[in-house]
């Protein structure tokens, strides 16, 4: 799923690390079931970038462990803050394609075949594709050669056409690719009230790249959610994760304010603490 920066700090109970001394007067350290002396945090970072209105989440999930507490979260919340500008300028390129390709002539003079090569060469070699909507139809596809039959607005629940600013859809099964998609549209600058949206369309892999690239400690984790909280790319195991609900506590501090620590559990069933926060673009 990208509407999603979230620092999440968590703490595993289920190890403690105690230090022992040697009969030489030396210090081991050895992980037991008791109370700890030096509190061992399991931190999880998660990255929940909101993109309003349009609504994509992006959430950012990160393990380690940390003696800090104090400075572990503070690194949370930069790296945090930092990914989610990465996700940002992701869909930033795509909504300004959107945009472009929404102010052409061709649309005000109803001439499909000319934009439909314009939104070709647009695309070109980028991995996405381009299509173009009226309220129930989708009247063209990059995606398939130009003339080739297209069915109706099918995703469910559609919204209107967006009037404003460039809006991120909720992950959905493509009607004509048949595998899951996101969007981001922009309104056509011909016609008032407006009549169509181009949407420049790409499929979660492009938020796994962003994840993956990241080069995150090892036993951190990662994911993106869209604004109906479903995952849209998560690491590791996107496979088993992508498409299923986000954790409910996450949810509901999204709902509540913009950015804050909260107690949750991990996909994986790990205790942790949280640190969300919304993009500071969208």
């Amino acid at each position: 799923m990208v509407n999603a920066n979230t620092i999440t700090a968590c703490a595993d109970e289920r190890h403690h690390a105690a230090a022992r001394e040697r009969a030489d007067g030396s210090i081991s350290l050895s992980f037991t079931k008791v109370a700890m002396t030096l509190r061992v945090r399991l931190l999880l970072l998660v990255l929940a970038v909101l993109i309003p209105t349009a609504g994509l989440f992006v959430w950012i999930v990160a393990a380690t462990y940390f003696r800090e507490t104090e400075s572990a979260q503070q690194r949370l919340r930069e790296t945090t803050r930092a990914l989610a500008l990465v996700v940002d300028r992701e869909l930033d390129q795509r909504a300004a394609i959107a945009r472009t390709l929404a102010s052409s002539s061709a649309i005000a003079q109803g001439d499909l075949q000319r934009f439909y090569n314009e939104a070709k060469a647009a695309s070109l070699d980028t991995g996405n594709w381009v299509v173009l909507v009226d309220n129930e139809n989708q009247l063209l596809n990059t995606s398939v050669p130009y003339g080739t039959p297209l069915p109706k607005r099918t995703w469910t629940p559609d919204r209107p056409l967006t009037t404003s600013a460039p809006q991120v859809s909720d992950l959905r099964i493509g009607p004509v690719s048949k595998k899951p998609v996101l969007a981001v549209f922009a309104p056509d600058k011909a016609f008032n009230p407006t009549r169509y949206n181009v949407g420049v369309v790409f499929t979660p892999t492009v938020l796994q790249t962003i994840v993956d690239d990241q080069h995150l400690p090892e036993g951190w984790l990662a994911g993106v959610i869209d604004r109906e909280h479903t995952v849209v790319a998560r690491k590791p195991y996107p496979e088993r994760w992508v498409g299923k609900p986000s954790q409910p506590r996450l949810v509901q501090a999204l709902a509540a304010k913009p950015e804050g620590f909260i107690e949750t559990v991990s996909f994986d069933g790990v205790p942790v603490l949280a640190f969300y926060s919304r993009s500071p673009t969208y």
